[in-house]
């Protein structure tokens, strides 16, 4: 019942948001998550599904998407990582939501300003080291994890923008380069690396 819950609930996401996130990879974050995780967001599946979600959409579990947030609540770090990086990048980070939703264990929250920073911030580094560091730091990730997190993204919203057909073709690469040995995210990372077109 709880797995065919959690699938509904993947399924209207992914609907409603034009994404296609694998069910079996937001159950198996659901599975593991601890128990600091579920006491936060609650035992009712479909807030741990919504929050892997959020948190596979950047291709993370759920427990990495609490541990970058649990660093913004170093008050005085996070606050001068954020402003070192706002010095870097010329703009304003603004990382109150996400400290704020951190420190409420709205895991689904601070997956979401993860995503909206990143997607603000991350085409400004590019060429630029220092500035990836500072952001990533920022964010309280490395940052192999910040680049990892962006192709994620974007070959998430790449999906999202394609038909149903085309989609499904996509799907289907990675299924076949899972087979082929890769996990689901490194199938995601091979796929992305590609031409999407050309794959499809």
């Amino acid at each position: 019942e709880i797995g065919a819950e959690i699938t509904g609930v993947v399924d209207g996401l992914n609907q409603s948001s034009k994404l296609s996130l694998n069910v079996n990879d937001v159950l198996e974050s659901v599975a593991g998550a601890s128990a600091t995780m579920r006491a936060n967001i609650g035992q009712s599946p479909k807030s741990l599904a919504k929050a892997a979600f959020e948190a596979k959409k950047l291709g993370m579990s759920m427990d990495q998407i609490a541990a970058a947030g649990e660093s913004s609540l170093d008050f005085q770090s996070s606050i001068e990582k954020e402003m070192a990086a706002e010095l870097l990048l010329g703009k304003n980070l603004n990382l109150e939501a996400l400290r704020s939703a951190s420190l409420r264990g709205d895991e689904v929250t601070v997956a979401k300003e993860m995503e909206r920073i990143l997607a603000a911030n991350y085409d400004s580094t590019k060429g630029n080291k220092i500035q990836q560091k500072a952001l990533a730091d920022s964010l309280g990730i490395s940052v192999d994890e910040m680049h990892k997190m962006n192709q994620t993204r974007l070959l998430q919203n790449k999906l999202g923008e394609m038909d149903a057909r085309t989609r499904e073709a996509a799907e289907k690469k990675v299924n076949q380069l899972m087979k082929e040995g890769n996990t689901r995210k490194q199938a995601i990372a091979l796929l992305s690396k590609e031409e999407l077109a050309n794959t499809v």
